[in-house]
């Protein structure tokens, strides 16, 4: 969560909880990685 992910742009996850907005984003990035889509 501290470490910037690539699938994220280079963010990390944890900046991301502060807004909505992201948090969405972040939650779809899991869930990818949770299924295994990483494209």
């Amino acid at each position: 969560m501290v470490a910037p992910a690539l699938g994220l742009e280079r963010r990390r996850p944890i900046d991301m909880l502060a807004n909505e907005e992201d948090l969405e984003v972040l939650e779809t990035f899991l869930g990818r990685i949770e299924y295994g889509v990483y494209h």
